[in-house]
């Protein structure tokens, strides 16, 4: 069940018509921090009564300490928000009490509908860069734009993790500099420049805004379960094989730490080489990131403990190593914006290093 509380909008931190940032004065008194998305709940003011989900911040989750706005108790957006009035008839979190209905890219009402439904989509040899975290798309999409001016970034969020787009701070930072030129938001996800509603028409819609470079990843707040199969961070492999059949380059982003505390991700994560050795049934190339000897030697040593050259059924994947020296001083202006896991370039440099590797394999060939 829902971890239900009401309160009183007491204060508001930040609103840009995507998501709002308030103080709610709980009716026991304690104040709590919410975000409300208006596409939900509508605008929220300053004395409005609200319905919160509280279950996030009562379990002490990775949503930062947030409740999340159900419903304005004060004042009904039935009128101006009747879905009659909207183009699209397509639902996403479908059959929960918070559906909602979005115009798919290339539904029938859709300005960017292909011209031949029955014959679109070929990505032509696009290269399709593919993350098993959000924390690699920051240092990604940077190194991508350094090497390659001008061109033309998209990404896909899946919805593996956090489903509203506005929630990342990254992707918002992105597209306001003009790094990432669209987004995609696919499956359950949405608040993209475009809704798809599966990997190949995600896929597909790239291609028919003329992506240069489409990199595809999770939004924040991965969840796992600590076994081998438990992460949707294995839809690694599923992207990869959806970026193959439709033409494209498939590039595996890989997921690399030294500071982790946890044994089984430290090196290369055992979700990626899951996601390459059981679920990639394609060949991908794997980009590994070094800045001096000590670093190759490392990366190395974790690509032969791995085996993460053999995929499944015979498959080899091509694994290259890729010195990203000159390329991390390019860019040590941005690196204190990248975070993972409350960790930052200095406390695990190699894993954000990883974007630029995938990044500098690709905008070389």
């Amino acid at each position: 069940m829902l971890y239900r509380r009401t309160g009183q909008v007491v204060r508001l931190l930040s609103a840009d018509g995507e998501i709002q940032k308030m103080v709610v004065a709980l009716t026991d008194g304690v104040e709590v921090q919410a975000v409300n998305y208006p596409v939900f709940a509508g605008e929220c003011a300053l004395g409005d009564a609200v319905l919160l989900n509280g279950t996030a911040q009562r379990l002490g989750l990775g949503s930062g300490g947030w409740d999340f706005v159900v419903a304005n108790l004060t004042r009904s957006c039935s009128g101006s928000h009747d879905p009659r009035k909207s183009r699209g008839h397509l639902m996403k979190l479908r059959y929960t009490p918070l559906q909602l209905k979005v115009l798919a890219w290339d539904e029938e009402e859709s300005p960017a509908r292909p011209q031949d439904p029955m014959d679109y989509g070929d990505l032509a040899g696009r290269p399709v860069l593919v993350a098993g975290v959000h924390s690699l798309v920051e240092p990604t999409v940077r190194a991508l734009s350094k090497l390659s001016p001008g061109s033309r970034i998209v990404y896909i969020m899946t919805d593996g993790a956090c489903l509203p787009l506005f929630w990342s701070q990254v992707v918002r930072r992105l597209k306001a500099e003009g790094l990432i030129a669209t987004t995609i938001t696919t499956g359950h996800a949405f608040g993209g420049d475009y809704e798809a509603l599966n990997k190949y028409s995600a896929l597909a819609c790239a291609a028919e805004v003329q992506a240069d470079y489409i990199v595809v990843a999770m939004g924040p707040g991965i969840p796992g379960t600590g076994t081998k199969y438990g992460s949707t961070s294995l839809e690694v492999g599923e992207w990869l094989n959806a970026a193959a059949s439709l033409g494209g380059r498939p590039v595996a982003v890989p997921r690399i730490s030294t500071a982790d505390p946890r044994p089984r991700h430290q090196g290369i994560s055992h979700h990626f080489v899951t996601a390459l050795k059981k679920i990639a049934l394609v060949s991908a190339e794997v980009p590994l990131p070094y800045r001096n000897r000590d670093e190759l030697r490392l990366v190395q040593d974790f690509v032969a403990w791995s085996s993460l050259n053999l995929g499944a059924q015979g498959v080899i994947h091509t694994v290259s190593f890729q010195d990203v020296t000159a390329l991390a001083r390019d860019l040590s202006a941005c690196e204190p914006l990248f975070k993972s896991m409350g960790r930052c370039f200095e406390e695990d440099s190699l894993h954000f290093a990883a974007g630029y590797a995938a990044a500098q394999l690709v905008a070389a060939t």
